[in-house]
């Protein structure tokens, strides 16, 4: 039928609203389509295994559901916010809803960096308290709970400590990391034993103390150098194995028990912290003359809000 539209050489439709356009527009496609090739993208960037799966599943069991069949440029804050509101309502806690709005908004950032979005909308912020409270040991308290351990745990107990490195990263060690007086964080386990890289994909060489790092030199003798540094009953040590020798440990010396992350990774930096600022304190107190760092820090060193700046 003459004049009737679409029956001349324009044939090319909005994929947004379905209107007809000049030019051809490329379609981007619906977040089912989109969030397997960015996942494909980033572990190729060397992010752990175990991280991609945790995202895979945040997309099947929430994001594609309620976006699956959405392009990405549609979305607004408002049903973000809606979507976070669902989240809650299904019992989620909030550090859970967090993490699945930060997978979508990773997703949304990476489209909106490679020129497939405009602009990514506002999410909703969610304040998300930390399940339970965190803790440290000074050193003379980790020194009772090695005291406390099996033979077989010391060592690893005293790596842990020194180190400050994550407990997957402790298990993994193998006799070749031993070099130049220290140790090297360059593996873990995950969650089904298997070696992977390092969480931030970093390769670093921890210092050891000398006295441990010539006991673990003896440890190993003429080892194979691609044998785990750290095994009981023959097999290396898993996450859970370590967890659970280090609350036995706890236990015979009649300290709380709280996870070995604590014990040496948290622990390691507050012992830091509290050295820092009794190093500041006790200069502040001699600049002034003070005989009390107290006094110093009480009535001298005042906070940076009270810090007036010019116009």
């Amino acid at each position: 039928m003459k004049g009737k539209r679409g029956n001349g050489k324009n044939k090319n439709l909005c994929p947004a609203c379905g209107a007809y356009v000049l030019f051809p527009v490329e379609a981007v496609g619906v977040i089912a389509d989109l969030y397997g090739d960015w996942l494909t993208d980033i572990e190729a960037e060397g992010l752990s295994r175990e991280y991609i799966e945790k995202l895979r599943q945040r997309y099947r069991d929430y994001i594609l559901p309620a976006f699956g069949s959405v392009r990405p440029g549609d979305l607004t804050t408002r049903s973000l916010a809606g979507f976070k509101r669902d989240l809650l309502r299904q019992g989620l806690a909030p550090k859970t809803v967090k993490h699945i709005l930060g997978a979508l908004s990773a997703l949304l950032n990476h489209l909106a960096e490679s020129g497939e979005m405009d602009a990514v909308p506002r999410f909703p912020t969610i304040k998300a308290r930390p399940v339970k409270e965190k803790h440290w040991l000074d050193r003379v308290t980790q020194a009772k709970i090695i005291a406390a351990a099996d033979p077989e745990d010391v060592l690893l107990f005293r790596c842990l400590i020194e180190t400050g490195e994550r407990i997957s990263e402790a298990c993994a060690h193998q006799v070749r990391d031993l070099m130049d007086g220290g140790i090297r964080v360059c593996r873990a386990f995950d969650d089904r034993g298997e070696l992977k890289g390092t969480k931030t994909g970093r390769d670093d060489l921890r210092p050891l103390s000398r006295p441990l790092y010539e006991e673990l030199v003896i440890l190993c003798g003429a080892s194979d150098p691609g044998q785990f540094l750290f095994t009981r009953g023959g097999k290396p040590y898993s996450r859970r194995k370590l967890r659970y020798r280090w609350q036995v440990a706890c236990k015979r010396a009649g300290v709380r028990a709280i996870p070995p992350s604590q014990a040496s990774r948290h622990s390691k930096a507050s012992q830091l912290r509290l050295e820092l600022e009794h190093e500041s304190a006790e200069r502040m107190r001699a600049a002034l003359g003070h005989e009390s760092a107290q006094t110093t820090r009480a009535h001298y060193a005042l906070e940076s809000d009270r810090r007036l700046e010019s116009n």
